[in-house]
C-alpha cells in the first residue's frame, strides 16, 4: 500500500507542474517582449516591483519543482507505517496544489495589471 501512496504523490505533483507549465506557457505568449512583468513575489499587483516576463512566469514552477524533488526524496527514503506514507502522501498532495494555487493566483493577478495597462497581446 505504502506503493500506492508514493506514486499518487509523483502523480499529483507531474499534474500539478503541468497545470503550472501550461498556465506559465499561454501567460509568457501573452506578455510581449521586453514588458515588465509584475513579480512573483509581490501580490500587491502595481505596487510590488517588476521582473522580466520570464522569471515572473517560470519562478514559481521552478521553486515547486525544487520543493518536489525534496519531498520525493523523503517520501522514498522514509520507509515505514502505512501511516507514516499516508501522511507524506497528505503533505505531498497540499503542497502541490497550493503551489499550483499561488501560481494561478499571481499570474491571473499579473495578466490583470498589464491587461489595464494596456500590454497584453490579444
Amino acid at each position: 500500500m505504502e506503493l500506492v501512496y508514493r506514486y499518487g504523490g509523483d502523480l499529483l505533483w507531474a499534474i500539478s507542474l503541468g497545470i503550472m507549465a501550461n498556465i506559465s506557457l499561454v501567460a509568457f505568449r501573452r506578455i510581449p517582449p521586453g514588458t515588465p512583468t509584475p513579480a512573483p513575489w509581490g501580490f500587491g499587483g502595481a505596487q510590488g516591483s517588476r521582473t522580466p516576463r520570464l522569471l515572473a512566469v517560470t519562478f514559481t514552477p521552478v521553486v515547486a519543482f525544487l520543493v518536489s524533488v525534496g519531498l520525493l526524496y523523503v517520501a522514498w527514503t522514509h520507509a515505514g507505517a502505512d501511516s507514516q506514507a499516508v501522511l507524506i502522501f497528505g503533505a505531498r498532495a497540499l503542497v502541490a496544489s497550493l503551489f499550483a494555487l499561488v501560481h494561478v493566483t499571481h499570474l491571473r493577478g499579473a495578466l490583470t495589471v498589464l491587461e489595464a495597462e494596456g500590454k497584453l497581446r490579444s
